[in-house]
């Protein structure tokens, strides 16, 4: 996978994924909300192809694991040197004994209301290389029955040749 970057604000990216959640989230009649800090960079160094690839997948699951008439919200916040999106439900939650395999190749997790959803086990493997790829990362906070918080910390810039690892804010 190889990213193409182009500068982009993180607002836009936030945005530009919102609305391409609406019509799931409407079928299952689940509040989605957009909020992004009034303190974004104007610009991040990154692909936003794949950015939005990556939020498209976390919410696509949240909304997908959150029974009908609850809410999904993505957030995007600034740091120092990253932006992190989050990606919240009030839905099925994800016991923590599934929770450290969750972004491995084909996993799905163990639950019988997660394994009734269709899916394939790649979207939250496909997240974890896109951060990666971008020299962020993510993960998750989750309580079964109560929800779920996935974080997606991505650099504002990009390091030439070298990778900087980023700790969680």
């Amino acid at each position: 996978m190889t990213i193409k970057r182009r500068g982009d604000s993180g607002g836009a990216i936030a945005g530009g994924h919102g609305a391409g959640g609406q019509p799931q989230a409407g079928a299952k009649k689940i509040q989605l909300g957009v909020e992004a800090g009034a303190d974004l960079p104007p610009f991040i160094d990154g692909d936003r192809a794949l950015l939005q690839q990556a939020l498209y997948n976390l919410v696509e699951n949240a909304i997908k694991y959150t029974p009908e008439g609850r809410w999904v919200k993505l957030c995007v916040r600034a740091y120092p040197e990253a932006l992190l999106f989050e990606v919240r439900d009030n839905g099925i939650g994800i016991p923590a004994a599934d929770q450290p395999r969750l972004f491995e190749k084909f996993y799905r997790g163990s639950q019988r209301e997660a394994r009734q959803q269709r899916g394939s086990g790649l979207g939250l493997s496909i997240v974890r290389s896109i951060a990666e790829r971008h020299g962020g990362k993510v993960w998750l906070e989750s309580q079964a029955g109560k929800g779920s918080t996935f974080y997606l910390l991505v650099p504002v810039k990009q390091a030439a040749g070298e990778k900087k690892e980023l700790t969680s804010p």
